[in-house]
This record gives C-alpha cells, structure tokens and sequence, in this order.
C-alpha cells in the first residue's frame, strides 16, 4: 500500500500547537494547526499528540495484522483503521 500522507517523523509542538513533519529531504513542514480546533489545552494537547502518532500507529496496525489470522477479535478493528486512514 502506497502511503500519500507527509512523510517524516511527526512531532506535537506544545509550545505552538502545531504537529510538524521533521522530513529529511524538505526540512520540517506542519502537518496540522491544533489551535485552530479551539478546544481547551488539554484537549488540544491530547489531540496534537494522537495525531502525530498517527503514522506510527498506521505502521503498527500494518505490522500487527502480520502476526494474526482473520479469526482473530483484533483483525477486523486493525482492518476498520487501516481503512480508515486509507479514506476507504
């Protein structure tokens, strides 16, 4: 499966509320503005950090459907976010 989300380690910036994209090639780029969700820094906190664990998290689901068989309860919700960071 061809990824087309920003490459590079994705990194949550507290200080400004922005997720960046420390990519090799292109230097750091922002992946997301947190501040713009205007919810409470907690909130926004907790949301920056999921999101730039998100492409970790796509590689574990990836990784994890490996080592287990349809039969299993934890295929089908690996699948379902799989699918769902694939806007399937």
């Amino acid at each position: 499966m061809e990824l087309k989300h920003t490459s590079g380690n994705w990194i949550y910036e507290c200080e400004t509320d922005l997720v960046i994209s420390e990519g090799l090639l292109r230097g750091i780029r922002v992946v997301c503005d947190i501040n713009t969700l205007n919810k409470s820094k907690v909130t926004r906190e907790a949301n920056g950090f999921l999101i730039a664990a998100a492409p970790d998290l796509l590689n574990a689901c990836h990784e994890a459907l490996r080592y287990i068989t349809p039969e299993e309860s934890a295929y089908e919700i690996l699948v379902k976010a799989i699918e769902k960071c694939s806007n399937r």
